[in-house]
């Protein structure tokens, strides 16, 4: 809240102590005058001090946190490479940029954890109770899917991913349903 921040208690000490100066050590004659002056500075200063704080609020509640989980990761390794699945399920109304970002986060995440991997698969939804079988149109829960492989890994891919776009080193298949 406003009244809690740094500024408002930083003008509310100076204040004070100006209230104070002019109300005991000052000329006598002009008190008055003077503490009347202080007071309507700090009045001034609180004001400002509030609308500054508000309009920090504002500007950081228009902010808001992306998050996303592994619901499964899936071992697919064969005789080639080290292979992983992951299901990830991410907030559900993020734009083109956004999810690209949770894409490349979650494949960075499966990356550090299972750092023997060659070729890293994500699946992407955007509610807990989707159905994580089926990747196609028809499921309205399926954001998109990933493929992510080592630049040195020239081994075996399905054929069946079709890519509509990339991100840094990420293939990415959006649904058509939920492109935005």
């Amino acid at each position: 809240m406003w009244y809690q921040s740094f500024w408002f208690t930083q003008i509310l000490i100076i204040a004070a102590l100006t209230l104070a100066f002019f109300a005991f050590l000052y000329n006598k004659e002009r008190r008055w005058l003077a503490f009347i002056n202080t007071l309507f500075v700090f009045i001034i200063l609180s004001a400002l001090s509030i609308f500054i704080q508000l309009n920090h609020n504002r500007k950081i509640s228009g902010f808001r946190t992306i998050t996303y989980h592994f619901k499964s990761i899936k071992d697919l390794s064969d005789f080639e490479a080290d292979k992983y699945s992951a299901d990830v399920v991410t907030n559900a109304d993020l734009n083109d940029v956004q999810l690209k970002e949770v894409i490349y986060k979650a494949t960075n995440q499966l990356q550090k954890v299972k750092k023997d991997a060659k070729v890293i698969w994500l699946s992407i939804f955007d509610a807990e109770n989707a159905d994580f079988s089926n990747l196609d149109e028809s499921n309205p829960n399926f954001i998109a899917q990933t493929q992510w492989t080592q630049k040195d890994y020239f081994g075996l891919l399905p054929k069946s991913f079709m890519d509509n776009d990339n991100y840094k080193n990420v293939r990415i298949f959006f649904n058509h349903l939920n492109e935005k």
